[in-house]
């Protein structure tokens, strides 16, 4: 295990607070938008909190994955409907699925299943996808930001089936989406100062240029599930 970083433990904390703030009250729009990278953060925090451990034995790595993502959230949810079934409160058997699925549910647990299904991906990205160039990186998160944007297309005109529809937003949508978060992190501290502007102006002139294509006032309808003007 490496030392604790301290700009690291922040942006983390501000990530969590961003993510509170989303559900919170808040009244001022332009604020709600500047929030709305919350998700992207956090994930791009823990490609860079990425352990050496995932390079050992990738079925220890998932289990330990899921000890950490997965069970206490099915913790919690146990303890959660228990706790409503006793005051009075009863939950649908499809609600009760689909929490434990992390899909709908009781909502705002999907979080959970995008960074778990991330860190399955990780190391694979981290082992197969290096770049040395500033170029080059914004190149390979194009492509999958394109596939992520293919993916959508996909599911929302030509598939009619609505199980189906689900199946290939949840495993493949999302998945290629912040995947394009995966290869930045993973990428991110090995390139020079250089390199990173170089990367960084590109990805602003694609934002800044697909915002105007889009002609919408709202990055935040990109999000579920997370689209290429989202998530670049």
């Amino acid at each position: 295990m490496g030392e604790r970083k301290l700009e690291i433990d922040i942006l983390r904390c501000l990530g969590i607070l961003l993510v509170i703030s989303a559900h919170c009250a808040f009244k001022n729009a332009l604020f709600f938008e500047i929030r709305t990278f919350d998700v992207v953060l956090l994930v791009f925090i823990s490609i860079l909190s990425f352990q050496e451990s995932s390079r050992s034995n990738y079925c220890n790595y998932v289990k330990k994955r899921f000890v950490k993502l997965i069970l206490p959230i099915w913790l919690f949810l146990t303890a959660y409907f228990i706790l409503f079934y006793i005051i009075g409160i009863k939950y649908s058997l499809y609600e009760i699925a689909t929490s434990y699925l992390m899909l709908s549910g009781i909502g705002y647990i999907w979080i959970y299943r995008v960074m778990f299904i991330n860190s399955l991906v990780t190391p694979i990205v981290n082992k197969y996808i290096k770049v040395n160039s500033g170029l080059m990186l914004f190149v390979v998160i194009i492509v999958f930001l394109l596939l992520t944007d293919v993916s959508y297309y996909l599911t929302e005109t030509i598939i009619n089936n609505s199980l189906v529809q689900n199946v290939i937003e949840v495993l493949v949508t999302y998945t290629l989406g912040y995947c394009s978060i995966t290869v930045l992190g993973i990428n991110w501290n090995c390139l020079k100062k250089k390199d990173k502007l170089i990367s960084a102006s590109l990805f602003m002139i694609m934002f800044i240029s697909l915002f105007i294509l889009k002609n919408t006032n709202s990055i935040q309808e990109f999000k579920y599930p997370p689209q290429s003007l989202y998530l670049i």
